[in-house]
Order: C-alpha cells, then sequence, then structure tokens
C-alpha cells in the first residue's frame, strides 16, 4: 500500500496535478500533499510511462523548455486525448503552443516590444549581427548551480567564448547569445521582478535586489545593510505594476501557468528575461525575516489560484496513451529486425 502522501507527490491521486521533469520535480515539494484548499500532485515525464492512469481535476503542462521532441509529441497527444473525455480535466500549457526561450524573445521585439536581441550561436550571423555586451548562456536552460555568466564586451570577446566551448567539446546547439542592457537604478542596484500566472490569476511574485547583473536571488548580505529593499519588495507585491504589460508577454507566450522574470526600463517598458514554466516554490524556512511578509501573501494568493483551478471538480481519471507508446516502440523493432 502506497502512503497518502507519497501518492500525492507523485500525482497518482491529487486535485491539481503538475507535470514535470525528471530532473525538476522537487520544485514543487514544498506544495505537493492534500491540503484544505487543494491538493497539489507531481509526477514526472518518466513516470507517465509506467503508471496506468492518475487522478486530476486540472493537469498543469511544465518544464516546456526542458521537453525533448518525444516528450512534447507525447504530451500533446495525451491532452488530446483528455481533453475529449466526457469528464475532462482542465489543461494548462499543452503542447504545442507554449513558447520557449528564443521564441519569445524573438517575437517580442518583432512586436517592439523588447530592445535587446537574442542569437542562436549555431548561426553563423550571429557573430556579425549581435549588439555588446552580450553573454553566453543555454537557450532552455536556468543556470541553477552554474557559474554566473561572463558579459562580453565585443565582438573579440564572444569570438574567443565561441572557441573556448569549441575546444571544450561543447556544441554550439542549445547555446544562445543574449544582448545586455544595463538597467541599474538610482542606487547602482539591479532588481528581478517576477510575476506567476495560474489560469486567469497574475501573482506578483519577488522583486529580488543585488549588486551583481545576474540576479538569481536576494542579496540577503544586501538586505542587511538595506532593510528598505523589503519594504520595497513588499510594495511590489501589493501594488502589482506592470500587469498588463505581464499579461499581454504571457498571452503572446501561450503561457497559462509559469513565472515571467523581467527588469523595468525607466520608459516603463519591461526587459524580459524569460518563462520559466517550472518555477520554484522554496518552503517559508529558506526566507530571510524582513521578506516573509511578502512571501506568505504571495503563497496565500498562489494556494488561492490552484484550489480555483481545481474547482471544486471531482477528479477525473486520466488514462496514459499507452497503446501509442508501445506502438512507437514495435516500430521500433521491426525497424531493428529489418537491419
Amino acid at each position: 500500500m502506497i502512503p497518502a502522501r507519497l501518492r500525492l507527490a507523485y500525482g497518482i491521486d491529487g486535485g491539481v496535478v503538475f507535470l514535470t521533469h525528471w530532473e525538476s520535480r522537487h520544485t514543487f515539494w514544498s506544495l505537493a500533499g492534500a491540503g484544505e484548499d487543494v491538493s497539489v500532485g507531481v509526477i514526472d515525464y518518466r513516470r507517465l510511462k509506467l503508471i496506468p492512469s492518475f487522478r486530476a481535476s486540472a493537469v498543469v503542462v511544465c518544464d516546456v523548455e526542458r521537453m525533448s521532441v518525444e516528450d512534447e509529441t507525447r504530451i500533446g497527444e495525451a491532452a488530446r486525448l483528455w481533453r475529449a473525455q466526457p469528464d475532462a480535466p482542465l489543461i494548462l500549457n499543452a503542447p504545442p503552443r507554449p513558447m520557449r526561450r528564443y521564441a519569445l524573445l524573438k517575437t517580442l521585439r518583432a512586436h517592439g516590444l523588447q530592445h535587446a536581441d537574442i542569437h542562436r550561436l549555431d548561426d553563423p550571423a550571429t557573430v556579425d549581427g549581435i549588439s555588446f555586451p552580450c553573454f553566453i548562456r543555454d537557450e532552455n536552460g536556468h543556470n541553477i548551480g552554474r557559474p554566473t555568466p561572463v558579459l562580453l564586451k565585443d565582438r573579440d570577446a564572444l569570438v574567443a567564448a565561441i572557441a573556448k566551448l569549441q575546444e571544450a567539446g561543447e556544441p554550439l546547439y542549445g547555446k544562445v547569445a543574449i544582448e545586455f542592457e544595463d538597467l541599474r537604478d538610482a542606487d547602482g542596484l539591479y532588481a528581478k521582478l517576477s510575476y506567476f500566472r495560474v489560469g486567469d490569476a497574475l501573482i506578483p511574485s519577488h522583486k529580488f535586489y543585488s549588486r551583481q547583473w545576474f540576479v538569481k536571488a536576494f542579496d540577503n548580505a544586501l538586505l542587511d545593510r538595506r532593510p528598505d529593499l523589503a519594504e520595497r519588495e513588499h510594495e511590489f507585491i501589493e501594488n502589482a505594476p506592470h500587469r498588463a504589460d505581464v499579461k499581454n508577454v504571457f498571452d503572446l507566450a501561450g503561457v497559462e501557468y509559469g513565472r515571467i522574470d523581467f527588469a523595468a526600463r525607466a520608459d516603463g517598458a519591461l526587459h524580459v528575461f524569460e518563462i520559466n514554466t517550472n518555477p520554484n516554490h522554496p518552503g517559508e524556512t529558506s526566507i530571510a525575516g524582513p521578506r516573509l511578509a511578502s512571501y506568505r501573501e504571495t503563497r496565500g494568493r498562489l494556494r488561492a489560484a490552484l484550489a480555483a483551478l481545481d474547482g471544486g471538480r471531482s477528479p477525473a481519471a486520466l488514462s496514459w496513451p499507452r497503446e501509442a507508446y508501445w506502438a512507437r516502440w514495435r516500430q521500433r523493432m521491426r525497424k531493428v529486425l529489418r537491419i
């Protein structure tokens, strides 16, 4: 008998079930499980191959940027079958609609909504067409646990960085060069603002401050010296500025669940970094004391939005399309036997 906590954590039963990549299923651990407001389940793509079915009133597809072509095809096929059921669940982020980073930033620039451009390193025109400074990163990665990218000041620095990657045996495919825009405020600080989208709900998530240009978290040493920065973050959470622009970007990206990370330009326009379709949900113990009020307010709004997705509906039984899965394996075996 599988303990109820584990069943929920792996999405075998739940109100809202999140489908994730194997390596990033941990982002929901602080949310997963039964709750008075909503039950949250998590199941990764690998486990979908192994279990016969699970139950959900709403399914949220995460890690769009980490999907392989096979993942995207199979999950898109499953979503179509689930939606055709008489007791169909609500499904968010069903492939192939949600954009990944490269397509999103290119689309925003084409609409005049983004000043900085993005270029693929395996495109020979990149070196000639890019503006400086710029930095290199993985197209679909989130730099968790990786060194901060280096700001490249000119063409020679970019050419040298590309050569260094090739000498190390790293493929250029999947790597991008992104133009940098310096958006420090009057205090010389960089700020990264974020919103969650959960269905129709837009929820201010955080406003991180740092003296470093590549902002991944709130600089707690800086917070110790500048407690007023926690107050600024709380004002952002309370007042929810940029709401209309944020919604427009989410709509253009085709993303119904995720977190947008951006900076605010002096003219009020957004400088979008990315939309993460599997943002982290840290536990309360990891939050510095001055920021707890903002964290709890965001957390409460997030739980309410998840409960709205659930909508009080009875979870539907959802079967993974195993026939299609085994049909692919039979096709592969036939190819092998013909060789």
